[in-house]
């Protein structure tokens, strides 16, 4: 409303000006030309300060049509920006479809080998080539689907490239429109010739801006949809590339089973040529074993009633054989049974040794200490005797009776008592020797001399001897 205004007011100023311009033309021949002049200084001046603001007015109306004019520029940048953007990316689209129908193509052309190959392998084998048949079925659906997806996927191509083309044609119709010539304002007259041009070309191009902002604002929103719409096809393009693979790695999975196939098949047709001759060879054999069997079958024949008496030896000696297996199991029953007994009697010796260790262990500590008070007494006897020999030999020489003193022990001893419960207790464990011819009787204890004479017989009692080879000392047994 403003702009308006001033155009009104631009338009008014310009018209007074012709207005007063003629009126001074017709008032130069006048005769009031010096009382003009005043009215007419005042009215330059007015014009002035209105020519000065329409100056101003054009400036800012310039400044905006620079602000204008940068932003289109921008908008041109960001938009060939995009549609750079956008040319790659169909790019990247069409290179994916063209290796989409290379791929498609390579797969048609495996499932046409793959059905060469079945039905070659048809005339082999009918039960196996079913599951083949089935596999086949399902693989040719599946590169059905994925044909009439890289169809549908091709007319959105095909539609997003439409509209691609026609925002293009669009940009550049309005980059067409756009392109308004700069008016120079060089010059104070020839702003003020072309003012009015000025001012409508201002108009127009506030209408183009409006109408381009707004053009702006559809086509955002269509490169938005745009955008909505490419990423699902990017997803469904990975998607089919995924099922591409499977269908490939399914496909190379059936080549490999095919072949499989194949070289089983091979083996079992030279199997079976291999197997057709080694039959016939071993028909023959087999014929000429029949043949010789017969004739033995014959001669056996014959000799059947020869057979006859020694059948009837035969079952003899097996009814011995099998009353010796009966004496022989009866006889490892007895072992088993006596092996048992000596098991369990060699158990009870080894625990009856075990307590008779423990009580020998126990005797034997006590011999060892009845030994020590033994020793103990002997070796206070010997003081004595000797003091008593020594006392002796200072009063009286000794006689060669009296050079050698024999002293025997009481029969009652410690020593010898202890030796006696001993060789008892060891007889009642040990077992019992037979007899030499000597009885003795157990109540009588035995002498020290006796005692001496029986260990020196059987070795295991022995005793103590000590001897002073000195004249003048006496010997002593014990």
């Amino acid at each position: 409303m403003d702009r308006c205004a001033a155009r009104d007011e631009l338009q008014s100023a310009l018209s007074e000006i012709k207005s007063l311009i003629e009126f001074k033309v017709r008032e130069n021949n006048g005769a009031g030309e010096y009382l003009l002049e005043s009215t007419e200084l005042k009215s330059l001046a007015e014009l002035k300060a209105e020519l000065s603001n329409a100056m101003d007015l054009s400036k800012r109306l310039e400044s905006e049509k620079t602000h204008a004019e940068k932003d289109l520029v921008e908008y041109k940048k960001s938009s060939k920006e995009k549609l750079r953007i956008l040319a790659r990316e169909l790019e990247k689209l069409e290179e994916r479809f063209k290796n989409m129908e290379e791929q498609n193509s390579h797969l048609w052309d495996q499932i046409r080998q793959l059905n060469a190959q079945l039905n070659i392998s048809q005339a082999h084998d009918t039960a196996d080539t079913e599951q083949l048949r089935h596999e086949k079925c399902i693989a040719v659906n599946r590169a059905n689907i994925i044909e009439g997806e890289y169809l549908r996927l091709k007319s959105q191509f095909d539609a997003v490239t439409e509209t691609l083309k026609e925002t293009k044609s669009q940009m550049e119709a309005e980059k067409h429109k756009t392109e308004v010539s700069m008016v120079p304002a060089a010059k104070h007259e020839e702003i003020l010739r072309n003012l009015n041009a000025a001012t409508d070309s201002n108009t127009i191009l506030m209408q183009e801006r409006d109408y381009l902002f707004g053009q702006v604002m559809t086509l955002q929103v269509c490169v938005e949809n745009l955008e909505a719409e490419i990423t699902p096809l990017e997803e469904k393009n990975r998607d089919l590339t995924t099922k591409m693979d499977l269908v490939y790695t399914e496909n190379i999975r059936l080549k490999q089973e095919s072949t499989r196939w194949k070289g089983l098949v091979n083996r079992l047709v030279e199997e079976i040529n291999r197997t057709s001759e080694d039959w016939k060879k071993s028909f023959a054999v087999e014929q000429e074993k029949i043949v010789k069997l017969s004739d033995g079958n014959n001669a056996l024949t014959k000799n059947i009633p020869k057979l006859e008496p020694l059948n009837t030896q035969n079952g003899d000696q097996n009814e011995e054989i099998r009353s010796l297996k009966e004496q022989v199991a009866a006889v490892q029953n007895e072992l088993k049974k006596l092996t048992e007994r000596f098991v369990q009697r060699d158990k009870d010796n080894k625990a009856s040794t075990v307590k008779v260790n423990s009580t020998v262990r126990s005797d034997n500590k006590r011999l060892a200490s009845i030994k020590e008070s033994s020793d103990r007494t002997c070796d206070n006897s010997v003081n004595k005797t000797q003091g008593y020999n020594a006392r002796k030999n200072s009063f009286s020489k000794p006689t060669p009776n009296t050079s050698v003193l024999h002293i025997s022990p009481p029969k009652s001893s410690p020593r010898i008592v202890v030796d006696a419960e001993k060789k008892e207790t060891k007889d009642n464990f040990l077992p019992k020797k037979k007899d030499t011819g000597s009885d003795q009787n157990p109540s009588e204890m035995p002498g020290p001399k006796q005692k001496k004479t029986e260990n020196n017989k059987s070795g295991t009692g022995q005793r103590r001897r000590k001897t002073w080879a000195s004249s003048g000392t006496p010997q002593f047994l014990y």
